[in-house]
């Protein structure tokens, strides 16, 4: 049908001149200008200097640490519990698992709600996962 088997578009870009503004910068593909990237000079630190930023650095370190396991979970499910929304829970306590509603949080001790009637405080230390069985 058609002999001709030529592309089927053209695209004509335009060019135009471009007044230098000082607000602006202009970058065109055009003009291939390569920059010569130099390496940043080293710094000299002095010692000690060195030595309080690592000593800060490890009491960081350890305030971002859990202090137990599963902390940022367990702090999540009694957040939910605070808005009416209590997460039933497993507490794998060693070999024992106690099966609940965790409703508070101590220093040391997880409060579980175990029935309506029955409640148990686990230490935190003592936890070693926390599985939630329904939201």
């Amino acid at each position: 049908m058609f002999k001709n088997k030529g592309p089927l578009m053209f695209i004509n870009t335009v060019n135009s001149e471009i007044d230098d503004t000082n607000d602006q910068k202009i970058f065109d593909s055009r003009n291939k200008n390569h920059i010569e990237v130099k390496p940043r000079e080293e710094v000299k630190v002095p010692e000690e200097i060195i030595e309080y930023s690592s000593e800060d650095n490890f009491a960081q370190e350890s305030i971002s640490r859990p202090k137990y396991i599963e902390e940022r979970k367990i702090k999540n499910i009694i957040e939910m519990y605070n808005r009416n929304r209590p997460v039933l829970c497993n507490v794998v306590v060693g070999k024992e698992e106690i099966v609940g509603i965790p409703y508070k949080l101590d220093e040391e001790y997880l409060y579980i709600k175990l029935s309506e009637d029955s409640f148990d405080q686990v230490k935190l230390e003592a936890i070693t996962d926390v599985i939630i069985i329904r939201f």
